[in-house]
């Protein structure tokens, strides 16, 4: 078991604030593709509704991301100085893409968006692909036809189960 002073060791603060970094480009590539990964298991889709509509209020109101408070929370506890940068200003900007691609990113991320909602909306209306309901046999969008009823597991009319 830990003793009081292991909670005061600067290595346990830097170990979390790398853990919340972990974690907070896990939130940045599921606001980027999770409307995709919902095709696949659509009952993300309310998480990624969330994660989008928060990272649209990051990036256009200027709300402040929890997890940025998180990790300079963590590093200052573990003796760390903390800058003013966010995380894609300082782990993405000019590491994984030049600063000066970030408009054009953010608009290839609106569309990547705005394309997997539509093709999820479209696939719902259509009644058919991993994001319609399954019924009857469990294949997605497809009804089992009863020998006894011949019409795609509806009883006839008339006829009481």
């Amino acid at each position: 078991m830990l003793g009081r002073s292991a909670y005061r060791d600067p290595v346990l603060y830097r170990g979390l604030a790398d853990v919340v970094v972990v974690v907070h480009l896990a939130f940045v590539v599921f606001v980027a593709v999770g409307g995709f990964v919902a095709w696949r298991w659509p009952r993300v889709l309310g998480a990624h509704l969330a994660a989008a509509a928060w990272g649209a209020g990051i990036v256009v109101v200027g709300w402040d991301c929890p997890l940025t408070a998180v990790e300079r929370w963590a590093r200052r506890r573990g003796g760390e100085t903390v800058d003013g940068a966010g995380f894609v200003d300082r782990y993405l900007e000019g590491v994984l893409y030049p600063g000066d691609l970030t408009p054009l990113l953010r608009v290839v991320v609106v569309v990547a968006i705005a394309t997997s909602w539509l093709v999820l909306w479209r696939r719902h209306r259509l009644g058919h692909g991993p994001a319609a309901p399954s019924v009857g046999n469990g294949a997605p969008g497809r009804r089992s036809a009863s020998p006894a009823t011949g019409n795609a597991g509806n009883p006839p009319t008339g006829v009481r189960r």
